[in-house]
């Protein structure tokens, strides 16, 4: 069930990929929103129009060569930025996979959108052997490709954003193939 479920996830996102690769010539700025579920382990979360969680940042291209496989319970969005580029949005209870290779190659920016469910909230982001920093929780940059570019392998970044109402705990662990992001919305 488990394939199943990320070929789901993986089709959603490369579909919403493809379409902004078709549409990049076209002036961007539109965003299109994508729920993935399927079957007992996965549901969909509304889709809304600023959502919450980790983001990428690229050509499609190259987020599509990075991404490997998406797990767990949310929904993807997808914003045309112009020049080719494009953020994707992936929010929930999530497991990411990333290629680490590709991702040290490419010139894809990974970001936390903190979006309205975080507005006015706090982020703490702690990186190795360093004190946490705090931050605006709306908009947080994730130094992931940096350390994929490094031969740092164990627990890169942790974050951790609250706000009165809910809380979000996100860690990338990179390992000698992989960088996986696991995040989870309390």
């Amino acid at each position: 069930m488990k394939h199943t479920l990320t070929f789901r996830i993986l089709t959603t996102l490369f579909l919403a990929l493809a379409a902004a690769t078709a549409s990049a010539g076209g002036g961007g700025g539109g965003n299109t929103p994508a729920p993935f579920s399927g079957g007992e382990e996965i549901g969909s979360l509304p889709v809304v129009q600023d959502p919450t969680g980790l983001t990428l940042v690229g050509s499609p291209a190259e987020i599509r060569a990075v991404v490997l496989e998406v797990r767990g319970r949310g929904g993807v969005q997808l914003q045309r930025l112009g020049h080719g580029l494009v953020a994707v949005t992936l929010a929930g209870d999530l497991q990411v996979q990333l290629d680490r290779s590709a991702l040290a190659r490419s010139s894809v920016r990974t970001l936390f959108r903190g979006g309205e469910l975080f507005t006015g909230g706090v982020a703490s982001l702690t990186l190795p052997g360093a004190a946490p920093m705090l931050f605006p929780a709306e908009r947080v940059a994730l130094p992931i490709g940096r350390l994929a570019r490094t031969d740092f392998d164990g627990i890169g970044v942790v974050l951790d954003v609250f706000d009165a109402r809910v809380a979000l705990h996100g860690v990338a662990t990179l390992d000698e193939r992989h960088v996986t992001w696991v995040q989870h919305i309390r």
